[in-house]
């Protein structure tokens, strides 16, 4: 008799208990002779421990940070192993972790008893690729317009925002803006790419606008037939 309701009338029985908890097992044995013996003993059946993972994507070149929620009723974790997907592991409770390179990864958590008891939760981890900024805009002459052209690329995925910082307190949100500046000088240029999951980069550049040349002469009115002199007043 397992003490759960259940018997067998083997030698030797194997039973699995459907729940943890504490059992009395009772062997009754009786001989050709109609003799019998009773023993009881307890034995308890240890719960397995109950993992569950909890992680948010990210995007590439920032750290995961994992929550792992380890449980078991009627005994004590021991032992929590983390198996990042990319070659990485740890042995505490809630890692974090820098993967390599953007991608889905397989993460497996390990949680084990003082009892021995095992159970293991998996999830798929999504690191997302961060654009790399890139731009081209040529120096210009005052008063005439600086063309600025959107170079970025993202591996997956798309750029849906441009913010341009065009260093003279202006600013763009175009993808391709075109700009005239009030003053020559040199400016600094920065572009901001967002892509469609919230991954960012910039990069900046100067762009040089050359002051343009006033154009100024003197000239003497003079009879037909004489020389005219020029003077060039620049």
């Amino acid at each position: 008799s397992f003490g759960d309701g259940s018997t067998d009338t083997t030698s030797n029985p194997v039973h699995q208990y459907s729940s943890a908890g504490s059992y009395n097992i009772t062997l009754t044995a009786t001989s050709d002779l109609g003799c019998s013996a009773s023993l009881t003993q307890p034995v308890t059946i240890y719960s397995n421990p109950q993992a569950v993972i909890a992680a948010s994507p990210v995007c590439e070149g920032i750290a995961t940070s994992f929550t792992g929620t380890t449980t078991v009723s009627n005994a004590n974790i021991s032992n929590v192993y983390w198996n990042f997907g990319d070659g990485g592991s740890s042995n505490q409770q809630n890692p974090t972790h820098l993967f390599a390179g953007n991608g889905t990864y397989q993460v497996l958590l390990t949680a084990t008893s003082d009892q021995g008891c095992v159970d293991s939760a998996m999830a798929s981890v999504t690191v997302y690729p961060v654009p790399a900024a890139a731009f081209n805009g040529s120096d210009a002459c005052l008063y005439s317009t600086v063309n600025l052209s959107d170079l970025s690329t993202i591996a997956s995925g798309s750029i849906v925002n441009w913010n341009w910082n065009l260093g003279d307190g202006n600013s763009s949100s175009n993808q391709n803006p075109v700009h005239s500046y009030a003053t020559s000088g040199s400016y600094q240029v920065s572009l901001l790419v967002t892509s469609d999951q919230g991954c960012t980069d910039s990069i900046q550049s100067q762009i040089n606008v050359y002051p343009v040349p006033t154009a100024n002469f003197t000239r003497a009115d003079v009879c037909q037939g004489t020389v005219s002199e020029f003077f060039n007043q620049l």
